[in-house]
């Protein structure tokens, strides 16, 4: 009995170390671009925090991450975006964007993807808004302290990062912003593959958490 309390012990605490380092790195990781991906255990989103100091070195690093095993998770992403109901109405865009990617047309993918997440977050929530203010109501709606919070602070930081109100006349950020592409301010020689995969990975992790239009299904 004693063996087995302990085993308890020890699973919580790494349990509980496990959710702290994922709640210290969704700030850095959405900071640099990132939400949380749905695909990584806890031990992995801590290595990857560990070892990330920069915005080239977190690029780097979900690059290597997503193609890997020749793109094996980028394929198991691909695959979960494109069985959700949530992105239905957008499979052929989707589709489409994929096979531009694993052609190594990454420029395409990006005015893509940027409604597709506009519209996948549109339509998930309730509130009235921009697409910030429905992002932040929604982390109202989840209990405070879980994963479903931890994650959905990810994708605020984020949006926040992606859709910054940023003068057309200031120094390009370092990071792409929808309101600068979809306005033909950008220029895309700055765009790249990593720029394609926040895009992708963003539109799943969206998909994979309980927004409140879901909560009674």
């Amino acid at each position: 009995m004693f063996q087995l309390n302990s085993q308890r012990i020890k699973l919580n605490n790494e349990v509980n170390e496990a959710l702290e380092c994922i709640e210290k790195s969704y700030e850095e990781f959405a900071k640099k671009g990132w939400t949380l991906p749905t695909f990584l255990t806890p031990q992995e989103v801590c290595m990857f925090a560990n070892n990330i100091s920069n915005l080239n070195q977190i690029d780097d690093a979900f690059i290597n991450y997503y193609t890997k095993n020749d793109n094996e998770n980028f394929n198991i992403l691909a695959n979960s975006i494109c069985s959700s109901p949530h992105l239905s109405p957008w499979y052929n865009l989707l589709k489409e964007c994929i096979i531009a990617y694993k052609k190594e047309l990454y420029l395409v993918t990006i005015p893509s993807l940027i409604p597709i997440l506009e519209g996948l977050i549109t339509s998930f929530s309730f509130e009235k808004g921009n697409i910030k203010d429905k992002i932040h109501h929604e982390v109202n709606q989840v209990p405070e302290g879980s994963i479903q919070e931890i994650i959905l602070n990810s994708i605020t930081l984020f949006i926040d990062q992606l859709f910054k109100s940023w003068n057309f006349s200031n120094e390009r950020r370092p990071i792409i912003n929808r309101h600068w592409i979809l306005h033909g301010r950008d220029r895309d020689e700055c765009w790249s593959k990593a720029d394609s995969l926040r895009l992708f990975n963003a539109i799943n992790t969206i998909t994979v958490i309980p927004f409140s239009s879901n909560y009674n299904e």
